[in-house]
């Protein structure tokens, strides 16, 4: 069965309890790893400036503390390219098993996948 390591671990728990009950029970069925949480403001400037995120401080659910949003990748993930066929197929089957776990746990989310431009993506809605 899959579990998270230490650094997921980590980055989870800088986030909501409701996003932690969640991807516990998500590992549970497919494999992922949590590669962030919260992000600090030199952190969400950086990713602003590097066009990872659109977002500049106070504007992304990462900023809040706790965090109402972490991003994630397949595990393992041996693609160097992430928007390669492989790539968004393994994050689709990851979003695909999220979406189940949302239902069945009667939350309300949101995955950057289906933007089509945040595909580790994942966050509280509202």
């Amino acid at each position: 069965m899959p579990y998270f390591g230490k650094r997921s671990l980590q980055n989870l728990s800088e986030c909501t309890y409701t996003l932690q009950k969640f991807a516990q029970e998500v590992i549970k069925h497919v494999d992922f790893a949590v590669i962030e949480g919260h992000r600090a403001r030199a952190e969400q400037e950086l990713a602003f400036t590097r066009k990872l995120s659109k977002a500049r401080w106070g504007q992304s659910k990462h900023n809040y503390t706790p965090s109402e949003a972490f991003d994630f990748i397949p595990w393992p993930f041996p693609y160097k390219d992430w928007d390669s066929q492989e790539a968004i197929d393994a994050f689709s089957d990851v979003v695909e098993v999220m979406k189940i776990v949302e239902v069945q746990l009667g939350l309300n989310l949101e995955y950057g996948f289906d933007w089509g431009w945040d595909k580790p993506h994942v966050q509280e809605k509202g």
